[in-house]
């Protein structure tokens, strides 16, 4: 991302990237727990959970965001 970031801001470009923890999508339980279990929360996230996360990256909220890594994935990287 930096490096996009860097090569890309003087054009007025900004460059970010989201990256998600695990999402519920009809696994199978026993999936779920255990990918659930390795994150804070102990889930994995629900529909609609980077939507706030979408519209802040693509809104003017961060007009001044560039480089950027945006970690949702509850906790899980950060044990």
């Amino acid at each position: 991302m930096r490096s996009w970031a860097s090569y890309l801001g003087p054009h007025g470009v900004r460059v970010n990237a989201l990256v998600p923890g695990g999402m519920h999508n009809g696994h199978p339980p026993e999936y779920e727990n255990k990918v659930g279990a390795l994150s804070m929360l102990g889930r994995m996230a629900k529909e609609g959970e980077f939507n706030g996360a979408v519209t802040f990256l693509l809104s003017n909220a961060s007009s001044f965001v560039t480089g950027s890594s945006l970690v949702i994935d509850s906790g899980r990287t950060a044990w």
